[in-house]
């Protein structure tokens, strides 16, 4: 029964995890990879939803796309920012930003 329950409620937090929006800039993204705001947009909604690996690894393509692109790097910074500290997935993107500035 527990199985059962926790199976459900997982399958619950699936499927909210794909609202309609971030369906539509899914869409929006794959039929114009070189839009670059849609990136943005997309990776803020995946941050919203708990899809935080996706929406830094979508910010991070953007940067390397163009390094001065809108607040790209400044919501990247705050997404890592509000990962808990000393999650290796904040270390690893810090490298990864900083590898490139530098």
């Amino acid at each position: 029964a527990n199985y059962q329950t926790l199976r459900g409620k997982l399958e619950l937090a699936e499927k909210a995890s794909q609202s309609p929006e971030i369906i539509a800039l899914e869409e929006v993204v794959e039929k114009n990879p070189d839009d670059l705001q849609a990136k943005i947009d997309l990776a803020v909604q995946y941050q919203q939803n708990n899809r935080q690996e996706e929406g830094l690894a979508l910010l991070l393509k953007v940067l390397q796309k163009d390094l001065n692109f809108g607040e790209a790097r400044k919501l990247l910074i705050d997404a890592i920012n509000a990962l808990p500290e000393g999650d290796s997935l904040a270390g690893t993107y810090r490298r990864k930003l900083y590898a490139m500035l530098y």
